[in-house]
């Protein structure tokens, strides 16, 4: 009877130290973000829904649930669909900072915490507020789209830039020339669509206007129009950038109605009107063109560029899709 006794309280001592321990376990406890295994971004898709991670640390597997983590900070829960050599495949099941996702791009560095990621959220002091986080950014992607979406990870490999197209709008200096007949430069406004012929071999088409005032003569203007074709080839560069040298044929138009067109009310002389016609015909240029682009990624499918040219100097953004 004692030996039953006994043996019937070490079970119960037993179950209560498993209970404890199991209790410790579920508790939120604080990470030690430093000492997580760290992976390199190698690229993102132009949805933004999957990623390909370098995966020397190896400290996850494929159908494991990660959490990414950049500037001390969660921002992106994910799915790992795909381990392939020291390349792993991720798709993006939800966005934790907002601030820190605009930021992300390819060559950053992010620190891997696999499994539950309650731990991250220690600083949550109430699970409304964690509740909050969570629903304000789970709607961003849809998360059973992007468990259906094929996972891609070789499409487009030797390609720097992934996607097709960059629609940019642009402000110009384009050059021309003043009522003096000297070289000046004039203000403009366009807009350039650029298309991936082949890997790195890019088409683009430009289009603007400016409109200079008090030429050919005072009370008269002119409206230029220039549309460049260009050809470009994509080097990577430093800082997320990509270098474009270029080569292509710029055509200017000048257009002023009133040039040349004598006024009943204020007749000119004819050798003045001849002159205006010769100031407009002056303007007109069909020339071939060199120079060079540069983008700078800002955040994901967005572009800073800068084109320093023979044809043009202009500067604006580019979104690529």
């Amino acid at each position: 009877m004692k030996i039953i006794l006994v043996f019937l309280l070490s079970l119960t001592h037993v179950q209560s130290f498993s209970q404890d321990i199991l209790d410790e376990l579920n508790q939120d406890t604080p990470v030690q973000i430093q000492e997580l295994p760290e992976e390199t971004v190698l690229k993102l898709s132009p949805s933004g829904r999957i990623l390909v991670l370098s995966y020397k640390s190896e400290s996850f597997h494929k159908g494991d649930f990660i959490t990414l983590v950049s500037e001390g900070k969660p921002f992106l829960r994910c799915l790992v669909a795909k381990i392939d050599n020291q390349n792993s495949g991720i798709k993006v099941l939800k966005i934790y900072d907002l601030d820190i996702w605009k930021r992300f791009a390819p060559g950053q560095s992010v620190k891997i915490f696999r499994g539950d990621d309650r731990a991250l959220f220690t600083q949550i002091k109430s699970e409304q507020k964690k509740d909050s986080l969570d629903n304000e950014h789970q709607d961003l992607f849809n998360e059973a789209a992007i468990i259906d979406e094929k996972l891609e990870i070789e499409e487009h490999g030797r390609r720097l830039i992934k996607t097709d197209n960059i629609v940019s709008g642009l402000f110009n200096r384009i050059e021309a020339l003043s009522l003096e007949q000297t070289s000046q430069r004039y203000s403009q406004l366009g807009v350039s669509w650029q298309y991936q012929v082949d890997d790195n071999m890019w088409g683009e088409f430009l289009f603007g206007q400016s409109l200079i005032e008090n030429y050919p003569d005072v009370g008269l203007d002119t409206k230029l129009t220039n549309i460049t074709i260009r050809l470009k080839y994509t080097f990577k560069a430093p800082l997320y950038s990509f270098l474009q040298p270029y080569f292509g044929l710029q055509v200017i138009n000048p257009s002023s109605p009133g040039a040349g067109v004598d006024d009943p009310t204020d007749p000119q002389d004819p050798s003045v009107l001849a002159r205006d016609i010769q100031r407009i015909d002056a303007l007109k240029k069909t020339s071939l063109i060199f120079g060079i682009t540069v983008l700078k990624r800002l955040v994901p499918g967005w572009f800073a560029r800068f084109d320093l040219g023979t044809d043009i100097i202009n500067g604006g953004f580019g979104f690529e899709f």
